[in-house]
């Protein structure tokens, strides 16, 4: 997630294993594009947990599990 240099929320998801490789992935059903969204780790849960940001529309309050292989999201 993020912004772009031309404002477009970014709804992108990366990963940065040990070896210093960083690597993009997708998730099915991934939520929209964001900024300023906050993200934890459940490592209990084996999930990735994000809440709110800034949409297209304004601020969001939803918050998102990012699990599972494939990758998952659900609201």
């Amino acid at each position: 997630g993020g912004q772009s240099l031309d404002g477009a929320r970014l709804d992108d998801l990366w990963v940065l294993p040990d070896d210093g490789q960083a690597a993009q992935l997708t998730a099915d059903g991934a939520p929209p594009g964001r900024s300023g969204a906050e993200m934890i780790v459940d490592a209990a849960l084996e999930r990735v947990l994000l809440f709110g940001g800034l949409g297209t529309d304004g601020v969001l309050d939803d918050t998102w599990a990012l699990a599972g292989d494939p990758l998952q999201a659900a609201p």
